[in-house]
């Protein structure tokens, strides 16, 4: 059994990042999954405090739901971000979760990381209404990378587009089915 944590970075409720964090999930039965949806998380933004710098483990000075997920980050299988793009980039709440795994960071570490443990693996699957999906996804490759200080070695990104409509990726069977793919990845 693997622990799965599912990040649903989507504001709107039941958006096409709420479907897909629910697919994945029901793909991923039988795992220990956990969902956080970051518009109903109180994290704050990093501080830059460097307090998580002088411990051995991952730690944050800040008492948010980030600081109480710090221990499930660091213990978990594999990591899925679901998102959607607004003006081109992650919407804030993700970015935010992101800068936050700067606890995790330590460039005098083995992998510049204080991760306990490592062969990782991360997901990122992302929903745009329209616009160009391949620099999204490059975008979205380039954001994969910053989960390497979770302990993350393998990264899969993948791309939506035309998918503006609240649930409407479930008209897409390529992208059901890619969800599907993306979860069984995530555990094999």
């Amino acid at each position: 059994m693997k622990k799965i944590i599912i990040i649903d970075a989507s504001p709107r409720k039941n958006g096409n990042s709420d479907v897909a964090a629910e697919r994945m999930a029901a793909a991923l039965q039988g795992n220990e999954v956990k969902i956080i949806k970051l518009r109903e998380a109180n994290i704050k933004p990093c501080i830059a405090c460097d307090f998580c710098k002088k411990q051995d483990k991952a730690a944050c000075v800040q008492r948010d739901d980030f600081a109480a997920l710090i221990h499930d980050l660091d213990d978990c299988d594999a990591i899925a971000l679901m998102t959607p793009i607004y003006f081109g980039q992650i919407p804030g709440p993700a970015k935010t979760f992101i800068d936050r795994c700067y606890a995790f960071f330590n460039p005098a570490k083995n992998y510049m990381s204080v991760a306990t443990k490592r062969g990782k693996k991360a997901a990122v699957i992302g929903f745009c209404g329209s616009g160009p999906v391949e620099v999204y996804s490059k975008y979205l490759g380039d954001t994969a990378q910053n989960f390497g200080v979770l302990g993350v070695d393998a990264t899969r990104v993948f791309m939506l587009g035309n998918v503006n409509e609240p649930g409407s990726c479930t008209k897409s069977d390529s992208c059901m089915n890619k969800i599907d793919e993306t979860a069984k990845w995530l555990i094999d």
